[in-house]
């Protein structure tokens, strides 16, 4: 049986557009097409924290890794910094460059995963190097406005599948 999924309480700026891309929210600034954004942030699924999950730096650093085996080329890697919710969730940002392999395309992303003793929180931006900047502070407002999962946690090795198959993807 398949766990529904649930998202991250948070607050999208005002007038972006929300949609869905694959197993995450799609928040996209006003005038962006879902199917070719110039910029947009992605909202991935709550992970239930498990004993055999790696940590949240090993978590993005999987998600980074994967890419760049499959469809990336990275041309800059900044080092995780700290970042702190309003709600006092914690975790760390990671920002790359990178050219999308396939398109040629150049982009910039910045990933976000908070932490709690019940959930991993990860969310993305990812944009043109051009608008990278234009849209960054509103990304970093809705990180910040992440909220605490006020739920129970499905934990077991089934979780752990969940999140090692979300980020290999």
């Amino acid at each position: 049986m398949t766990q529904p999924l649930h998202y991250p309480e948070l607050s999208p700026p005002l007038e972006w557009r929300v949609g869905r891309h694959a197993t995450q929210i799609q928040l996209l600034p006003p005038g962006e097409r879902a199917e070719a954004p110039q910029a947009a942030v992605y909202v991935s699924p709550l992970v239930a924290r498990h004993a055999n999950l790696p940590s949240a730096e090993r978590l993005i650093a999987k998600a980074i890794e994967a890419e760049a085996a499959n469809r990336i080329k990275l041309t800059d890697f900044r080092e995780p910094v700290s970042f702190v919710a309003d709600s006092g969730l914690s975790g760390l940002c990671v920002e790359i460059a990178c050219v999308v392999v396939p398109t040629q395309a150049r982009e910039r992303r910045q990933y976000i995963m908070l932490t709690d003793e019940l959930c991993y929180y990860g969310i993305s931006y990812i944009a043109a190097p051009e608008v990278f900047e234009r849209y960054l502070p509103q990304y970093q407002a809705v990180a910040r406005s992440i909220r605490p999962f006020n739920g129970r946690a499905i934990t077991g090795a089934a979780a752990a599948a969940t999140v090692i198959n979300q980020y290999n993807d």
